[in-house]
């Protein structure tokens, strides 16, 4: 018995020893097994299913039920489709024209007098709101004497409930005099996803008559901005007057031509009679027939004059840039003549406008990596043209640096930088294009002091007038670390881990004395088998 406690006893330790100095592992499949045994698994007891008789009480049982409950939901489904249907069916659009379908050149020089004629249309909403409606100008016969000028398409947001727009194409007549007596038919139409396409009626055609040059037509002022920017919506007012009783048909329009002008609206207020105003160019005293298959074709199915004192709203959309001259045309017929203002292009009736491009310039600041005190920093300045011009050179940013933070570089493709003091100025010479954008990247050095929540601002300009200031300015919050200390004391176990040295608690702390630990073991086991064969003897 003595025996075998020695062998026992110096056995011990040696388990003992060896678990401490084996690096823990695992047999295959052990880690696997490990996460699994985290795993909680819930169980689920199911109460057992009613008996056949509760269910005859209650109802029919599910799956008898299923069949009645998808008849229900296509019904359903069919109802809402049907409601639907029905609002879209509500939902109309109308067009209508608003403008005199004569047009004309001057009966004795071609050169002379108007030669654009404004083709109006109202499109109105009904039923509910119309979102994306499309407006086309459709020829409808040949004629290479009357051209549209402008685009033959023309688009509309939204149309609220109830709610009319007014939206004009222009359409010009070849300076020739074989245009006299010609016609060309037309027609335009309005659609939207959802809704009934509607179109002006027909046939409906556009005939150049031969224009007398008279006096009795005088252009007094026009009046609105000289200068204008791209984006901009305008107004011009057109003091006129014609003979006292006015005309059967009148028709007085400002030439807010495409591409720098889009006429969006016109009011115009008439002397006679007294209170009269129309919401169009033209204004139809007499009931004018503009059916070319009818036989009372371009003369008066009623009676009625207007005119005299004359004042016109023009409201336009600045969509362009150039120089226009803009002038009144006052067309009217009289007995079997049709006749225009003799002032037509000429002062006062004459008012030059430029317009200037608009820029959205917009600039974004990002930080990029880490700031750490004592070390160096990155921002990126992207600058986008939100437009609706190009925005013409040189486009500038300006980058203040905060108390901390010194100019190292920038650079970007197409951009100059320099730094005066904490001051940064890039310069991008070439215009920057509508819906471009460019970058600069730029870096600092951080003071090794500098720490906490920083703040960095640029902001952009350009020479073309910007029609959003609010987003030419942009700043980025970056956190300044502190550098971290070093865990000397790690540093030094880690060493004598590699080493293989004893740590604090005497043991080799590595994997580094396992063959030692190995022949120990050995030595051991085989002392404690000659002891125990001793014993046995």
């Amino acid at each position: 018995m003595r025996m075998r406690w020695v062998v026992r006893s110096l056995l011990v330790p040696v388990v003992v020893l060896l678990t401490a100095a084996a690096p823990p592992s695992e047999p295959p499949g052990q880690a696997k097994r490990s996460a699994d045994s985290t795993t909680t698994t819930t169980t689920t007891t199911t109460a057992p299913a009613p008996v056949a008789a509760a269910a005859v009480e209650d109802g029919p049982p599910a799956h008898a039920a299923a069949p009645a409950q998808q008849a229900q939901q296509a019904r359903q489904a069919r109802q809402v489709k049907q409601a639907k249907d029905v609002r879209a069916a509500a939902v109309a659009l109308t067009i209508e024209t608003i403008t005199w379908d004569v047009i004309g050149l001057d009966s004795t020089d071609v050169n002379d007098g108007p030669n654009v004629y404004p083709v109006g249309v109202r499109v109105c909403a009904g039923g509910g709101d119309v979102h994306g409606i499309t407006l086309g100008f459709t020829w409808d016969t040949a004629n290479p004497y009357i051209q549209l000028l402008s685009a033959s398409t023309q688009s509309i947001d939204v149309l609220a409930d109830g709610a009319c727009v007014d939206r004009y194409f222009f359409v010009v007549v070849t300076r020739d005099p074989a245009a006299y007596d010609t016609a060309r038919g037309y027609h335009v139409t309005a659609n939207a996803p959802g809704v009934t396409a509607v179109s002006t009626p027909t046939p409906r055609q556009l005939y150049v008559e031969r224009l007398l040059s008279q006096n009795r037509n005088a252009v007094l002022s026009i009046s609105g901005p000289t200068t204008v920017y791209q984006g901009d919506t305008v107004t011009y007012t057109v003091e006129a007057s014609t003979a006292p009783n006015g005309y059967s048909q009148l028709d007085t329009f400002l030439n807010l031509l495409s591409p720098i002008f889009s006429l969006l609206g016109v009011e115009v207020d008439y002397e006679t009679p007294p209170g009269a105003t129309t919401s169009s160019p033209y204004a139809d005293a007499c009931g004018w027939d503009p059916d070319p298959t009818s036989p009372t074709y371009r003369s008066c199915l009623g009676t009625g004059k207007v005119g005299g004192t004359i004042t016109g709203t023009y409201t336009g959309l600045v969509t362009g840039t150039g120089t226009a001259s803009l002038t009144t045309a006052i067309i009217d017929v009289s007995g079997a003549s049709y006749h225009y203002n003799a002032d037509y292009g000429t002062a006062p009736n004459l008012l030059m406008v430029v317009a200037l491009p608009s820029a959205d310039l917009a600039v974004e600041k990002t930080p990029v990596g880490d700031f750490v005190a004592g070390g160096t920093g990155g921002y990126v300045l992207t600058v986008t043209n939100q437009g609706p011009s190009d925005s013409p050179g040189p486009v500038t940013l300006t980058d203040t640096l905060p108390e901390g933070m010194t100019f190292v570089s920038a650079e970007g493709a197409g951009w100059e930088c320099s730094a005066a003091g904490r001051t940064v100025t890039c310069t991008h010479a070439a215009p920057l294009g509508l819906g471009r954008s460019s970058a600069v990247t730029l870096r600092v050095a951080l003071d090794p002091a500098l720490t906490g929540r920083t703040v960095n601002a640029v902001t952009v300009r350009g020479p073309a007038r910007d029609l959003d200031p609010l987003d030419n300015a942009d700043s980025a919050a970056v956190d300044v670390e502190v550098p971290r200390a070093t865990d000397t004391a790690r540093a030094s176990r880690d060493a004598a881990r590699t080493a293989g040295e004893p740590d604090a608690g005497g043991l080799p702390a590595t994997g580094g004395s396992t063959l030692a630990l190995t022949a120990l073991a050995v030595v051991l086991l085989a002392a404690g088998v000659g002891l125990r064969r001793a014993a046995s003897r």
